[in-house]
């Protein structure tokens, strides 16, 4: 009689390294996604000068009251950057203790000017914030 032998397949089952391996790829793909698509724009001057509006904004201070704090993300749908010059469309959330909304902002950075176009949505009430060329640095 033939005697059968159970094959070990490692860590859960899977055949040991590879699927660690795999796995491990999968974590820091999805971690790298997550941040050219939710941190990358943070530290651009559009991101900055956007939030720095929509703060002293007084329809968005009546709306979500002060202080009003950014998300931790900046969600990018479109973006390119060139040296000193940017061109992008983003997203972020802003709350304060009243309440919460989006952001939208699509514009242009370059060495001479930022040029913006900003509104801000919160629960169905959308605010021009700004439009046109902004005076941040």
């Amino acid at each position: 009689m033939l005697a059968t032998r159970r094959v070990r397949r490692g860590f859960l089952g899977c055949g040991g390294c590879g699927c660690f391996i795999s796995l491990l790829f999968f974590v820091a793909f999805a971690g790298f996604m997550t941040f050219i698509f939710g941190f990358s724009i943070k530290n651009s001057v559009m991101y900055k000068c956007a939030v720095q509006l929509a703060q002293s904004n007084a329809q968005v201070v009546k709306l979500i009251g002060t202080p009003i704090k950014a998300d931790t993300f900046a969600w990018i749908s479109n973006y390119k950057s060139s040296g000193s010059n940017e061109t992008g469309h983003f997203t972020t959330q802003l709350s304060g203790p009243k309440g919460s909304g989006t952001l939208d902002v699509s514009g242009s950075h370059d060495r001479s000017s930022t040029d913006l176009d900003i509104t801000f949505d919160s629960n169905g009430e959308t605010v021009q914030v700004y439009s046109g060329t902004a005076q941040c640095k």
